[in-house]
């Protein structure tokens, strides 16, 4: 059981733009975005790809 569930998150660092993809044009958010919280929490981000389309190489983070 995961006792805490807050993540903080900081997205201080990031725009907005248009990106076309396979001739579709969609908004993404790019930039540094910080999250601190409960590891478990955290790393399930990580496995199972923040963000969406992530096949595509859209919603990738990496841990610093």
């Amino acid at each position: 059981m995961i006792d805490e569930l807050d993540i903080k998150f900081n997205n201080n660092e990031v725009k907005k733009i248009i990106v076309t993809h396979y001739g579709i044009k969609f908004p993404v958010t790019i930039g540094c975005f910080y999250l601190k919280g409960n590891p478990v929490l955290l790393n399930f981000l990580h496995c199972s790809g923040m963000g969406s389309r992530t096949s595509s190489g859209f919603g990738h983070f990496k841990v610093i």
